[in-house]
Protein backbone atom coordinates (compact mmCIF):
# COMPACT_ATOMS: atom_id res chain seq x y z
CA UNK A 1 0.00 0.00 0.00
CA UNK A 2 1.46 3.72 -0.96
CA UNK A 3 1.87 5.43 2.46
CA UNK A 4 2.14 9.83 1.76
CA UNK A 5 5.67 10.29 2.22
CA UNK A 6 5.07 12.35 5.59
CA UNK A 7 4.43 9.47 7.47
CA UNK A 8 7.13 7.60 6.03
CA UNK A 9 9.40 10.53 7.68
CA UNK A 10 7.85 10.96 10.69
CA UNK A 11 7.92 7.07 11.43
CA UNK A 12 11.41 6.83 10.75
CA UNK A 13 12.26 9.62 13.09
CA UNK A 14 9.86 8.78 16.18
CA UNK A 15 10.69 5.15 15.92
CA UNK A 16 14.34 5.70 15.86
CA UNK A 17 14.73 8.84 17.50
CA UNK A 18 13.18 7.27 21.15
CA UNK A 19 15.59 4.56 21.20
CA UNK A 20 18.48 6.43 20.23
CA UNK A 21 17.50 9.37 22.61
CA UNK A 22 17.35 6.50 25.94
CA UNK A 23 20.92 5.46 24.24
CA UNK A 24 22.50 8.78 24.26
CA UNK A 25 21.17 10.62 26.94
CA UNK A 26 21.25 8.44 29.99
CA UNK A 27 24.96 7.09 30.09
CA UNK A 28 27.59 6.95 33.25
CA UNK A 29 28.32 10.57 32.41
CA UNK A 30 24.50 11.50 33.27
CA UNK A 31 24.72 9.65 36.19
CA UNK A 32 28.18 10.88 37.44
CA UNK A 33 25.92 14.75 36.80
CA UNK A 34 23.24 13.40 38.99
CA UNK A 35 24.74 11.55 41.89
CA UNK A 36 27.42 15.24 41.81
CA UNK A 37 24.39 17.55 41.45
CA UNK A 38 20.91 15.83 42.87
CA UNK A 39 18.89 18.24 41.64
CA UNK A 40 19.74 17.23 37.63
CA UNK A 41 17.31 14.61 37.94
CA UNK A 42 13.90 16.48 37.91
CA UNK A 43 15.68 18.15 34.84
CA UNK A 44 16.57 14.88 33.38
CA UNK A 45 12.72 14.23 33.99
CA UNK A 46 10.95 17.34 32.42
CA UNK A 47 13.43 16.82 29.53
CA UNK A 48 11.91 12.97 28.88
CA UNK A 49 8.52 14.44 29.26
CA UNK A 50 8.64 17.01 26.66
CA UNK A 51 10.76 14.99 24.09
CA UNK A 52 7.77 12.42 24.36
CA UNK A 53 4.91 14.81 23.81
CA UNK A 54 7.37 16.58 20.37
CA UNK A 55 7.29 12.87 19.13
CA UNK A 56 3.44 12.58 20.28
CA UNK A 57 2.80 15.82 18.26
CA UNK A 58 4.45 15.11 15.33
CA UNK A 59 2.35 11.99 14.49
CA UNK A 60 -0.65 13.72 15.23
CA UNK A 61 0.70 16.55 12.94
CA UNK A 62 1.05 14.27 10.38
CA UNK A 63 -2.54 12.56 10.88
CA UNK A 64 -4.01 16.02 10.67
CA UNK A 65 -1.67 16.71 7.54
CA UNK A 66 -3.15 13.84 5.65
CA UNK A 67 -6.65 13.88 6.67
CA UNK A 68 -6.78 10.76 8.61
CA UNK A 69 -8.34 10.39 11.93
CA UNK A 70 -6.71 9.49 15.02
CA UNK A 71 -8.27 6.04 14.93
CA UNK A 72 -5.95 4.82 12.54
CA UNK A 73 -3.22 4.62 15.52
CA UNK A 74 -5.74 2.93 18.23
CA UNK A 75 -6.91 6.42 19.76
CA UNK A 76 -10.67 6.22 19.43
CA UNK A 77 -11.70 6.11 22.62
CA UNK A 78 -10.46 9.62 22.94
CA UNK A 79 -14.04 10.13 21.41
CA UNK A 80 -15.41 8.57 24.52
CA UNK A 81 -15.14 10.81 27.68
CA UNK A 82 -15.88 7.85 30.18
CA UNK A 83 -12.62 5.86 29.05
CA UNK A 84 -10.43 8.93 29.09
CA UNK A 85 -11.47 9.28 32.53
CA UNK A 86 -11.08 5.35 33.17
CA UNK A 87 -7.78 5.74 31.97
CA UNK A 88 -6.85 9.02 34.11
CA UNK A 89 -8.64 7.19 37.39
CA UNK A 90 -7.44 3.79 36.87
CA UNK A 91 -4.26 5.72 36.72
CA UNK A 92 -4.49 7.64 40.24
CA UNK A 93 -5.93 5.07 42.03
CA UNK A 94 -3.13 2.50 40.91
CA UNK A 95 -1.07 4.90 42.83
CA UNK A 96 -2.93 5.18 45.72
CA UNK A 97 -3.26 1.53 46.33
CA UNK A 98 0.12 1.32 45.52
CA UNK A 99 0.97 3.85 48.16
CA UNK A 100 -0.85 2.58 50.58
CA UNK A 101 -0.75 -1.14 50.49
CA UNK A 102 2.58 -2.80 50.75
CA UNK A 103 1.98 -5.44 48.50
CA UNK A 104 4.44 -7.34 48.46
CA UNK A 105 6.74 -6.70 51.26
CA UNK A 106 9.92 -4.75 49.97
CA UNK A 107 13.09 -6.65 50.48
CA UNK A 108 15.40 -3.53 50.98
CA UNK A 109 19.14 -5.27 49.77
CA UNK A 110 17.30 -7.31 47.03
CA UNK A 111 15.89 -4.37 45.75
CA UNK A 112 19.09 -2.31 45.83
CA UNK A 113 20.63 -5.32 44.23
CA UNK A 114 18.48 -5.63 41.52
CA UNK A 115 18.50 -1.64 40.79
CA UNK A 116 22.15 -1.11 41.18
CA UNK A 117 22.28 0.16 37.87
CA UNK A 118 19.59 2.61 37.85
CA UNK A 119 19.22 3.67 41.52
CA UNK A 120 20.24 6.90 39.81
CA UNK A 121 16.84 7.62 38.22
CA UNK A 122 14.35 6.80 41.15
CA UNK A 123 13.09 9.59 42.68
CA UNK A 124 14.21 10.08 46.09
CA UNK A 125 11.57 12.70 47.59
CA UNK A 126 7.93 14.24 47.47
CA UNK A 127 9.04 16.74 44.37
CA UNK A 128 10.63 14.24 42.08
CA UNK A 129 8.61 11.50 42.95
CA UNK A 130 5.53 14.06 42.07
CA UNK A 131 7.62 14.99 38.42
CA UNK A 132 8.14 10.85 37.97
CA UNK A 133 3.99 10.33 38.23
CA UNK A 134 4.00 12.52 35.53
CA UNK A 135 6.25 10.37 33.86
CA UNK A 136 4.47 7.52 34.25
CA UNK A 137 1.56 8.92 32.47
CA UNK A 138 3.58 10.56 30.37
CA UNK A 139 5.18 7.02 29.04
CA UNK A 140 2.06 5.30 29.23
CA UNK A 141 0.31 7.60 26.95
CA UNK A 142 2.79 8.75 24.53
CA UNK A 143 5.12 5.34 23.93
CA UNK A 144 1.53 3.39 23.69
CA UNK A 145 1.19 6.00 20.49
CA UNK A 146 4.54 5.69 19.16
CA UNK A 147 5.48 2.53 19.11
CA UNK A 148 2.14 -0.16 19.34
CA UNK A 149 0.23 2.79 18.12
CA UNK A 150 1.83 4.94 14.96
CA UNK A 151 5.51 2.94 14.59
CA UNK A 152 3.40 -0.56 14.16
CA UNK A 153 0.48 1.03 11.67
CA UNK A 154 3.53 2.09 9.68
CA UNK A 155 5.73 -0.90 9.51
CA UNK A 156 2.02 -2.86 9.15
CA UNK A 157 1.69 -1.59 5.36
CA UNK A 158 4.84 -3.15 4.33
CA UNK A 159 5.47 -6.31 6.79
CA UNK A 160 3.35 -9.13 7.88
CA UNK A 161 2.46 -8.65 11.09
CA UNK A 162 4.99 -10.74 13.41
CA UNK A 163 7.64 -8.88 12.04
CA UNK A 164 6.07 -5.79 13.13
CA UNK A 165 5.36 -6.72 16.32
CA UNK A 166 8.90 -7.89 16.56
CA UNK A 167 10.37 -4.65 15.35
CA UNK A 168 8.43 -2.35 16.92
CA UNK A 169 8.78 -4.00 20.48
CA UNK A 170 12.40 -4.50 19.73
CA UNK A 171 12.57 -0.90 19.18
CA UNK A 172 10.84 -0.23 21.93
CA UNK A 173 12.95 -2.36 24.32
CA UNK A 174 15.91 -0.12 23.40
CA UNK A 175 14.29 3.09 24.33
CA UNK A 176 15.10 1.76 27.32
CA UNK A 177 18.50 1.20 27.67
CA UNK A 178 18.83 3.07 30.34
CA UNK A 179 17.29 0.77 32.93
CA UNK A 180 19.86 -1.69 31.44
CA UNK A 181 19.30 -5.51 29.96
CA UNK A 182 16.76 -6.86 32.45
CA UNK A 183 14.30 -4.36 32.33
CA UNK A 184 14.66 -4.22 28.16
CA UNK A 185 13.95 -7.73 28.21
CA UNK A 186 10.53 -6.77 30.89
CA UNK A 187 9.77 -4.00 28.14
CA UNK A 188 10.12 -6.39 25.10
CA UNK A 189 7.71 -8.85 26.69
CA UNK A 190 5.48 -6.54 27.84
CA UNK A 191 5.55 -4.74 24.77
CA UNK A 192 4.29 -7.83 22.93
CA UNK A 193 1.59 -8.22 25.05
CA UNK A 194 0.36 -4.94 24.72
CA UNK A 195 1.01 -5.45 20.94
CA UNK A 196 -1.58 -7.84 21.00
CA UNK A 197 -3.86 -6.23 23.01
CA UNK A 198 -4.03 -3.79 20.57
CA UNK A 199 -5.12 -5.60 17.89
CA UNK A 200 -7.09 -7.80 19.38
CA UNK A 201 -9.32 -5.04 20.66
CA UNK A 202 -8.47 -2.21 17.90
CA UNK A 203 -7.62 0.33 20.63
CA UNK A 204 -4.60 1.69 22.85
CA UNK A 205 -6.63 2.00 25.70
CA UNK A 206 -6.31 -0.91 27.35
CA UNK A 207 -2.50 -0.93 26.58
CA UNK A 208 -1.93 2.94 27.88
CA UNK A 209 -3.78 1.77 31.12
CA UNK A 210 -1.84 -1.63 31.92
CA UNK A 211 1.79 0.37 30.55
CA UNK A 212 0.90 3.24 33.14
CA UNK A 213 -0.38 1.22 36.08
CA UNK A 214 3.03 -1.02 35.59
CA UNK A 215 5.24 2.15 35.84
CA UNK A 216 3.38 3.69 39.03
CA UNK A 217 4.19 0.30 40.74
CA UNK A 218 8.00 0.39 39.66
CA UNK A 219 8.00 4.02 40.68
CA UNK A 220 6.02 3.24 43.85
CA UNK A 221 8.44 0.41 45.15
CA UNK A 222 11.62 2.97 44.38
CA UNK A 223 9.78 5.35 46.65
CA UNK A 224 9.03 3.28 49.63
CA UNK A 225 12.73 1.93 48.85
CA UNK A 226 14.71 5.41 50.23
CA UNK A 227 11.10 6.29 52.76
CA UNK A 228 13.00 3.15 54.82
CA UNK A 229 16.27 3.71 54.01
CA UNK A 230 15.27 7.00 55.60
CA UNK A 231 13.91 5.31 58.72
CA UNK A 232 16.57 3.44 59.83
CA UNK A 233 19.15 6.73 59.26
Amino acid sequence: MDQPISYLIVAVLVGLVVPIYSMLGNGEKIKELISESPELKISMYVQSIIFQWIMVGLILLSLFYNGDSVDKIGLDFLNEPLMVLGLFGGGLLSLWVFDNYDIPKLDLEKFKRDNKDVMYLIPTNQKEHNWAVAISFTAGICEEIIFRGFTFWQLSQFLPIIPSILIVNLLFALSHFATKMKNMVFAFLFGIFWSITFIYTGSLWLAMLMHIIIDLYSLTRGKRYFERIDSYI
